[in-house]
């Protein structure tokens, strides 16, 4: 609602200027026109006084086309949305990261390392054992068992093994869990396991070497 008309008269300068209203003063005390000492007299006062009697209304006064409770709505919106502003972009961080930590985790090879078939050539000779990889990976820090499914048997570290390539092992240096050798001048290699706990183990079929030609 538009506020009600007032009317002021000014005494500047020994001579009468007016009427002003309410919002006219406003503009004049904000570009300096009136100072605190200016005179101002309305209809109905018996005489005129200084304009700082009515400074607070002069200085406080807002027109009617001002509409601050739009402004103030639009804060309450927003302020209520924030939280869920913050869920959301908390959802999308874990949502990355899942992603990512899926991509770098080590499960996405894991059905690639099960597919890779271990092939193997075993030679047993009176004093050593003959290993050749013959798949197409490398072996990691496998070990070989001997006459027992893991971890039973006689056990030895092979180590890592390219493929094409082949180690000898002594047949004394196989241990058992409590330490003792195997020994070959009394025990006979029936059975050979090869691998390690992360990719498992798996048995081997011996092949006698080759007699040698004189």
């Amino acid at each position: 609602m538009e506020p009600q008309r007032e009317e002021y008269f000014l005494l500047v300068n020994g001579e009468t200027a007016g009427p002003y209203t309410l919002a006219e003063l406003h503009e004049m005390w904000m570009s300096d026109k009136i100072t605190l000492d200016t005179l101002f007299v309305r209809p109905g006062m018996k005489k005129c006084q200084p304009i700082n009697l009515i400074l607070g209304m002069v200085i406080n006064y807002q027109t009617a086309t001002a509409k601050p409770a739009p402004t103030e709505i639009a804060i309450e919106e927003e302020s209520a949305l924030a939280p869920l502003k913050g869920v959301f972009r908390w959802g999308i961080t874990v949502a990355i990261m899942c992603v990512f930590i899926w991509v770098i985790g080590p499960w996405r090879y894991r059905g690639e390392e099960q597919t890779q078939v271990m092939r193997a050539i075993i030679e047993v000779k009176p004093a050593d054992i003959r290993i050749i990889n013959e798949s197409d990976f490398e072996w990691n820090q496998m070990f070989v068992y001997l006459n027992g499914t893991p971890p039973s048997g006689f056990k030895r570290l092979l180590g890592n093994l390219k493929p094409g390539q082949q180690k000898d092992l002594i047949l004394l240096e196989f241990n058992d869990s409590g330490g003792a050798p195997f020994e070959p001048w009394r025990m006979t290699v029936s059975d050979v396991w090869i691998g390690n706990e992360k990719n498992g183990y798996r048995t081997f079929r011996i092949r006698q070497p080759l007699p040698v030609q004189p």
